[in-house]
Order: structure tokens, then C-alpha cells, then sequence
């Protein structure tokens, strides 16, 4: 007996270096995975995270209960997720309700069918700092500092732009283009004036002898795009390329990228199908770029910014709020219609709008005529007017 225990320890000690050997085996193929990884892929895995519903909670507006309040099917949750407890009336907040996670969506993109035409992405929490934004797209995306930087807002879904209208954007923003360094920003979307932006582009290429691409950064909604499965890459090791596809039909609340922009940046709040939560992230990306120096010495500023504004929607207005908050100079298209026709006539118009109103109190107070324009929106523009009128131009196009 004490012979076979003797035996069995041995056996055991005998294992031990066996496992110390599979140990050793897995952290040198970790080790082999992590040096076989370019650059760029390593710098994004350790430093850009993107965000995932952690807390299922049933939107009420679904009969059948298998909608999140983030938009997102029951089934596209962790089972984690799904066994946390839920109180009645319970508000999901991605504050709350979300985690950060390795991003699992970046690389370059290919559009099937439209010449090989390829971006790169990336999909970024919407709390992500803009330092270390600035940090990817100068150092890892390789990008040269700009000389100018314009920001184009306004029409995006069922948008039309004239068609002299459209020409004239084309062949203003290719004159910018292949005179200056500029980076344009767009909503980076397949329709309106992100196409419009798009088209542009593509006639620089054809047009440049330049060595330099022309740079159009789209900044979007991850959570809206049509087909985003495709750029998914799930042991985050990224995708060259993800083949992205522009299909005839487009469901209802997503949208396409367009495929003549140069980058793409993918805003993650961990909710779908919920637009505008870009915005104040790129209203922060834009302020970071504005103050970043185009030289060093004594020539150094900082790097001119304008907003561009054409059509739009409600959304326009809450951009429009962020530029002129930055103290961005901003150029309203009147006769571009939508939102941007609004903001120009209030514009125009504040002054000699002002009428008498009530508050909730039944308190007397000067106002402006809501009738023709958002009260809110009127508002904003008579602040912009008392403080810093010099913000806005107003272009007449008829």
C-alpha cells in the first residue's frame, strides 16, 4: 500500500511539468499571434473600444417583448445580459446599461461594384477621447496634418441636391481640394449631401496628377448602418477588406456609406437604429483638429474650420448649435431648402420676429414668432447674433 502511494505521487509530480510545458505552449503561441499582428491592428486592440448592451430591458412598445430599448433583438444579447433583473418603467441609459469591449469592426473597406474603391473604418465608443482619435488618424491611419478643415451638413436621406446646385459643390470642393490640404467630414453617407461630397472626390481622383489622396472623413451611427455585419470581424484581428455592399433596397432607419469617401468612423453608443448620436462626437473630433497647429515656430496657427450648410433636417439645427458653441465660422446655403432655409431666414429675419409670448408661469417675456420658425432654433440664432454675429454668412442660391 504505502508502495502504490509512493507511485502515485510520483505519477502526479511526474504530470506537473507537463502542464507547466501546455502552459508555456499556449502564452507562446499568444505571444506568436500578438508579434504576427501589424502595427496598426495592435495599436487599434489595445486602444479603441467599441460598446455592447449589457442590460436587456424590454422596450414596451413590443408586443412580443424581444426588442431592447437599444433597438437591439433579444437574441443579439449576451445571455449575461439577458438574466439581469429588470424593475418596471426602467430606463436604459448607455451610461448604465453598456460596457466598453475591444472593437471588433475595423480595417479597410471594399465596395463590391463600384471600381474597387477602398476606405478605411472603424467603429469607436461614442466616449472615446479625442486625443487619442487624433492619435489614429495622424499616426496610425498615417494621415498629413490639414491646412484647412470643412465640415458639410445638412441633407442626407430623400435629400435631392439641385442639380446646379450639386455642380457647384462638386467643382468648389474639387478647387479646395487640389489646392489646399483640406479633410472634408461628412456624415459619410450614401445619399444627399454625403454623396454629393462623395461624387466630388471621385472627380479629384480622376482629375489630380497629385500623389496625395483627397480626404473625406465620414463620421456616422454604427448602430444605423445597413450591412454592418460585414465589416465584423469577431476575434478583433480586423478585416483587408471587408466587403461592404450598396444594395437597391434600403430598410427602414439605416443608411449606406458612401463609397467615394476616404475614412469612416463609426459611432458605437450600443443602441440601433438610433440617429444623431454622432453628433456631439464629431462636433468634438472637428474642435480637436481646429486646434492642432498647421506649422511650428513662429508661423504656427491653428487650423481653419467652416461648417458648410445645405438642406437638412432636425438633426442640422443640433450640429449648427455644436459649430457655433466651437466658434466655428458657419455658410448657410439659403435655397438649399429644409433646415437650412429656416436657419437662414432666421437669421435674417430675428430681429424684426420679435414678438410678445408667456412662459409656463404666465410671466410676460419678449419672444420670437414660432410660427415660422422652431422657437429654439431662433433663439440659438439670436445669441449667435448679440455675441459673435461675424459666425454666420448667409449665400443666397436661387
Amino acid at each position: 500500500m504505502e508502495s502504490d502511494r509512493i507511485d502515485s505521487n510520483e505519477s502526479s509530480y511526474e504530470r506537473s511539468p507537463s502542464i507547466q510545458e501546455k502552459f508555456r505552449g499556449v502564452m507562446a503561441e499568444m505571444k506568436k499571434f500578438h508579434s504576427n499582428m501589424d502595427e496598426e491592428t495592435r495599436w487599434i486592440r489595445t486602444h479603441i473600444k467599441m460598446r455592447e448592451c449589457s442590460y436587456f430591458i424590454p422596450d414596451s412598445s413590443d408586443k412580443e417583448g424581444e426588442n431592447c430599448k437599444c433597438a437591439y433583438k433579444l437574441s443579439q444579447h449576451s445571455e449575461c445580459a439577458k438574466d439581469k433583473p429588470v424593475g418596471p418603467n426602467m430606463n436604459w441609459d448607455y451610461k448604465k446599461h453598456s460596457k466598453q469591449k475591444m472593437t471588433n469592426a475595423f480595417g479597410e473597406i471594399e465596395f463590391v461594384g463600384y471600381g474597387g474603391n477602398i476606405g478605411k473604418y472603424i467603429r469607436v465608443d461614442v466616449d472615446t477621447k479625442m486625443s487619442r482619435m487624433l492619435e489614429l488618424l495622424m499616426s496610425v491611419w498615417g494621415l498629413d496634418k490639414p491646412t484647412l478643415l470643412i465640415s458639410v451638413t445638412g441633407g442626407a436621406n430623400n435629400f435631392m441636391l439641385d442639380k446646379r446646385l450639386r455642380d457647384t459643390l462638386r467643382r468648389g470642393l474639387m478647387k479646395i481640394s487640389l489646392t489646399t490640404g483640406a479633410w472634408i467630414v461628412t456624415g459619410g453617407i450614401h445619399a444627399g449631401v454625403g454623396r454629393g461630397v462623395g461624387e466630388a472626390v471621385k472627380e479629384f481622383r480622376v482629375a489630380s496628377t497629385s500623389t496625395n489622396p483627397a480626404i473625406a472623413i465620414g463620421i456616422a451611427p454604427w448602430g444605423c448602418i445597413q450591412n454592418k455585419e460585414s465589416l465584423i470581424e469577431e476575434n478583433s484581428e480586423g478585416l483587408r477588406p471587408a466587403n461592404y455592399r450598396i444594395e437597391k433596397k434600403q430598410k427602414p432607419n439605416e443608411i449606406f456609406l458612401d463609397p467615394n469617401h476616404s475614412h469612416f468612423i463609426l459611432v458605437d453608443n450600443a443602441t440601433q437604429h438610433k440617429f444623431d448620436v454622432e453628433i456631439p462626437f464629431r462636433s468634438k473630433l472637428e474642435k480637436e483638429i481646429a486646434h492642432m497647429k498647421t506649422e511650428t515656430g513662429e508661423n504656427a496657427v491653428s487650423v481653419p474650420i467652416v461648417q458648410l450648410v445645405l438642406g437638412g433636417r432636425a438633426d442640422t439645427f443640433e450640429t449648427v448649435h455644436h459649430a457655433i458653441q466651437n466658434n466655428t465660422p458657419t455658410v448657410i446655403i439659403k435655397g438649399s431648402n429644409r433646415a437650412a432655409d429656416i436657419l437662414a431666414y432666421a437669421y435674417l429675419n430675428a430681429e424684426e420676429e420679435e414678438v410678445e409670448a408667456k412662459d409656463r408661469t404666465g410671466k410676460k417675456q419678449k419672444n420670437f414668432d414660432s410660427s415660422l420658425v422652431d422657437l429654439a432654433i431662433v433663439c440659438l440664432i439670436k445669441t449667435v447674433k448679440k455675441f459673435n454675429k461675424e459666425l454666420i454668412r448667409i449665400v443666397f442660391y436661387s
